[in-house]
């Protein structure tokens, strides 16, 4: 396949950082995502929104990235929440039942309101009228 087929963007938004998905997410190169996270963790990253909008594919591999991510996060008082899946990267995460594992937001702005809102604890702050 000639061209670029898989891609890891990052930004810092506050104490989120954003990482973005573009091409195909497999097993052959997850291997540039679990760095790109890992990288961060080091650096004490440990609130994290995962922007699918340019992920044109995953993989069963790329989904069990996102649910080891998913608990190590939790593990160290963050979070992992997926953003604006395009139509087969939604499909893939409703196949793998991913949804009922991990926020899944409709937008990127969604995602980065609902990753802030986490304590230090991990846990989801109540949200009050």
């Amino acid at each position: 396949m000639a061209g670029i087929t898989f891609a890891v963007e990052t930004a810092v938004h506050g104490p989120v950082v954003v990482v973005k998905l573009i091409g195909w997410l497999t097993d052959e190169n997850r291997a540039e995502l679990e760095e790109e996270l890992r990288a961060s963790v080091d650096r004490g990253c440990r609130r994290f929104v995962v922007d699918l909008s340019s992920a044109h594919f995953m993989d069963q591999a790329g989904l069990g990235v996102f649910a080891f991510y998913k608990h190590r996060m939790e593990e160290k008082g963050g979070c992992l929440v997926l953003a604006s899946p395009s139509g087969s990267a939604r499909q893939m995460i409703l196949a793998g039942s991913l949804h009922k594992l991990l926020p899944v937001c409709e937008t990127l702005a969604e995602a980065l309101e609902l990753a802030g809102r986490k304590t230090t604890s991990g846990r989801w702050k109540p949200v009050t009228v």
